[in-house]
């Protein structure tokens, strides 16, 4: 059995899938089948007025029933496809002439059931929706198990507002096609037309499970639970009918009411011009009116600050989920400082333990934007971080990718020590686990976070690398990206020996390399770089690394290409020049000399992204391949501190358990880390610590441990001035 163009009948889909450049996949699917069951010759050469005016109509006449078929069987043959076109065009439209034509049909055979459905079509199209309504009738006394026409019957009767007599359509045909999707859809349309949005979201949802990407059932469920005054879980929805059908005017327009219902009235006016571009409805115009005289008032109202954290106290849920959704975008568009200034966090503190979940991820949204747009001492120093840290672990997805991310804001707004200090890098490890892609992504991005602006040492010695390493095993681009670029933060603070180390990290970085993601290609490539600086070059030498970086310097793709010239040079800085020249990278990179091409490259020196053409680097990359090698040296100016807080708290640990052999190794790497008087303290407490050793001496003692712990505090310091 057969449905034809599933969605066609919606009052606004018709015209917005005329509207359509290039049409969904679903709708073309839909075209595709009519014509195989009409056995017409080809569908190509229309393809783009399918999407536009053929699903407008519905279907149409058969060959010899109007004008319409024989311009279509015209364009498909070829002949004068763009005059034809014009003629079709116009004949779509005339519905009166449809119905006229169908009429002449149904006095011949008043039971012919294309001429009733194709009738049936246009009347609806003029909302003549009680003479459809006799169509489908007779229709159904012809053949009463056709759940099509069920269906349709009780959409008439909807329009009609006779909502319990076609919810008694909708049941029958259910009866006859339990799973047709727009019938679920249509039925819950008429049980929230009743008044009943609760019992109308379980009736979308089953429209969703059948087709997940059903726009229309997308929209209404949003539309219901906004009803339900659920204001910022409708807005989600509305974004996923806009990601199936970014023309789909009344969920933009449902998305304009949403926010203008939280007060956010610029995001409102933003959606509902997008709204009125593609659907001109009086209903759209007007609130668009309305709206454009609200936004003549200031656009700071900073009342509505303290007005929203009273709400966030309120005995009601929805209250403080609404009022919670309103602060952060308050945060986000500027109000950071404001919000900063009512001393908000006893709030906080309160409601990110909310029982409602939506509170509790609107809270941890708050806490982000506030550190990401300045205030990320503020809320450091209020103490709330380790609350941040423990909604980690939450029951639910959406509040524990919440709280990664705002650890992950916090780190790079320069609360990196004080994130992984909380206890943020063992849960953060664990949720890369997390069943939920979008947990595992936000646990990468704060691990990638912390390791670039605090430092990688607590996520290495935690076991961080390897959980990263295995991610890179996932379907999903998004998570394998972050996962890349947290190990590259690794890397490129010193620790590519603990990638090394991991087995069959060089598998994957090679196949990341080579994958079809660009960004994830250029993430592996700059890793590859990095690993030149691992201890044992001979590791380098089995793994046939140099022809990935020869692959990816002969890339397309600017980015790909320019990153692995980059990775090249720090090859040559390792002395590893001969092996790029005998892969035959120097050549490669030889012929780039004139490539205009910009890209962002990271300059370890400066600490920052850099943009250049890829000439210029490639040019700098021929300078040091030419070049004798000369031995690394470690310059001992450019000390890491927040590296060196984290070896120091590791160091007192192991002084705490008498372990002094791992104390020695800790104080050994920190000597590498430090400068000035620091390097010479430390250096003092390593004569110290060997001297104890030497004398199987199993403890230290107190003194030496709270001197220890006074160093830690000066390394503190240190690191907190130059973060």
């Amino acid at each position: 059995m057969m449905r034809f163009f599933k969605g066609s009948d919606n009052y606004s889909t018709g015209y917005q899938w005329s509207q359509l450049a290039d049409p969904p996949v679903w709708v073309m699917e839909a075209a595709k089948r009519w014509y195989h069951h009409q056995n017409v010759p080809s569908y190509d050469g229309v393809r783009h007025f399918v999407g536009k005016k053929y699903l407008y109509l519905g279907f149409f006449e058969r060959e010899g029933q109007g004008n319409v078929q024989w311009y279509f069987y015209r364009i498909l043959k070829g002949r004068h496809p763009d005059m034809l076109l014009e003629k079709l065009k116009g004949a779509v439209s005339r519905y009166e002439e449809a119905i006229t034509c169908q009429n002449a049909m149904l006095a011949k055979n008043p039971d012919d059931p294309i001429a009733l459905q194709t009738k049936a079509i246009a009347l609806k199209k003029l909302e003549r929706y009680q003479e459809a309504f006799g169509c489908y009738e007779r229709m159904l006394k012809n053949n009463p198990n056709n759940p099509n026409s069920w269906n349709n019957k009780g959409f008439v009767l909807l329009k009609l507002g006779k909502y319990e007599d076609s919810l008694q359509s909708f049941n029958r045909a259910l009866e006859l096609d339990p799973m047709n999707s727009w019938v679920w859809n249509n039925k819950g349309t008429a049980v929230h037309k009743l008044g009943r949005p609760e019992e109308a979201i379980d009736f979308f949802e089953r429209a969703l499970r059948i087709e997940p990407k059903y726009p229309d059932a997308c929209n209404n469920m949003g539309v219901a639970i906004k009803d339900l005054g659920r204001y910022p879980e409708a807005i989600s929805w509305f974004d996923r009918t806009l990601t199936i059908n970014p023309y789909y005017a009344w969920a933009w327009f449902n998305k304009g009411l949403s926010f203008s219902e939280l007060g956010n009235d610029v995001e409102a006016m933003a959606c509902l011009n997008k709204a009125v571009e593609l659907f001109p409805h009086p209903s759209i115009i007007e609130l668009q009116k309305v709206l454009k005289e609200q936004l003549k008032k200031p656009i700071h109202d900073y009342s509505e600050i303290p007005r929203l954290l009273g709400l966030m106290q309120s005995e009601i849920p929805q209250d403080r989920v609404n009022a919670s959704y309103q602060l952060d975008l308050k945060a986000k568009e500027g109000s950071a400082g404001d919000i900063i200034r009512e001393k908000p966090f006893d709030t906080f503190f309160s409601t990110i333990k909310d029982t409602a979940p939506e509170t509790r991820r609107n809270t941890l949204w708050i806490l982000g934007n506030l550190g990401y747009h300045g205030y990320s001492y503020e809320v450091a120093q209020s103490g709330i971080i380790p609350e941040v840290v423990a909604q980690l672990s939450d029951s639910e997805e959406m509040v524990r990718a919440a709280a990664a991310w705002s650890l992950a804001m916090l780190a790079e707004a320069g609360q990196g020590i004080a994130v992984a200090d909380s206890g943020a890098i063992l849960p953060c490890i664990h949720i890369l686990n997390d069943k939920e892609t979008v947990v595992q992504e936000c646990a990468a991005l704060a691990l990638d976070k912390i390791a670039f602006f605090g430092s990688p040492e607590p996520v290495v010695q935690h076991g961080g690398v390897s959980p990263l390493v295995k991610l890179l095993e996932k379907p999903h681009d998004e998570i394998r990206c972050r996962a890349l670029w947290a190990l590259w933060s690794i890397a490129i603070r010193g620790y590519s020996d603990e990638i090394c180390q991991v087995e069959n990290s060089i598998t994957a970085l090679k196949l990341s390399a080579r994958d079809s993601n660009l960004e994830i290609r250029k993430a592996a490539v700059s890793i590859i770089g990095l690993l030149s600086k691992t201890r044992d070059k001979a590791f380098l030498e089995k793994k046939d690394l140099e022809k990935i970086l020869l692959i990816c310097v002969n890339s397309r793709s600017n980015r790909v290409r320019g990153a692995a010239i980059w990775a090249a040079g720090i090859w040559a800085d390792e002395g590893l020049g001969q092996l790029l020249i005998q892969a035959g990278v120097k050549d490669a990179i030889q012929s780039l000399l004139n490539d205009r091409s910009r890209v962002h490259v990271f300059y370890d020196n400066e600490h920052r992204w850099k943009e250049r053409s890829i000439g210029c680097i490639s040019k700098d990359v021929i300078e040091k391949l030419t070049q004798k090698p000369q031995a690394n040296v470690i310059d001992p100016c450019k000390p890491d501190y927040r590296t060196a807080y984290f070896i120091s708290q590791n160091l007192l640990q192991a002084l705490e358990k008498n372990n002094l052999i791992k104390a020695q190794a800790f104080i050994i790497h920190l000597e590498d880390v430090v400068c000035e008087e620091i390097l010479k303290e430390v250096g003092q407490k390593r004569d110290l610590l060997l001297l104890c050793i030497d004398e199987g001496i199993n403890s230290v003692g107190d003194e030496f441990i709270n001197e220890v712990n006074l160093l830690k505090e000066k390394i503190h310091r240190k690191a907190m001035r130059k973060s």
